[in-house]
This record gives C-alpha cells, sequence and structure tokens, in this order.
C-alpha cells in the first residue's frame, strides 16, 4: 500500500510518520483546549491557554525534527 507498517498502537512506523502522527496529536490537543476557553474559570482559562500554547510548540518543534503537517 505504499504505507509502512504500523507499529505499537497503531502509528506507523518509520519516524518520519510518527513525527506527523504526533504533530496531529499536538495540535488536535491545542485545539481542544483553546475551545473550552470560554465555559471554564478565568483561572482554569489561564491554566488551559498555557497548556495549549505548550502543545503548539510542540507541533513546531516537531516540524523542525521532520514532520510534515500542522507547522
Amino acid at each position: 500500500t505504499g504505507q509502512p507498517p504500523a507499529g505499537p498502537g497503531g502509528v506507523a512506523a518509520g519516524s518520519a510518520a510518527a513525527i506527523s502522527y504526533l504533530q496531529a496529536a499536538e495540535h488536535a490537543a491545542a485545539v481542544t483546549l483553546l475551545r473550552q476557553l470560554a465555559a471554564v474559570s478565568p483561572s482554569l482559562a489561564q491554566l488551559m491557554a498555557s497548556v495549549a500554547a505548550s502543545e503548539a510548540t510542540h507541533v513546531t518543534a516537531l516540524a523542525a525534527a521532520g514532520g510534515a503537517g500542522h507547522a
């Protein structure tokens, strides 16, 4: 099929595929947190925004490591 076989947990084997998978997961986590900000207390929103910023930084770092998407 042109794709490397899946490794543990269903993630495609190979570093580029794994990095792309992680990028997508980090991006999704950041987006999910940001969408929830309006429904929580200000102190929790601040914490969640900080975590989302960290997730977004991971996306950028993974792109530098050889990922292909979401940067």
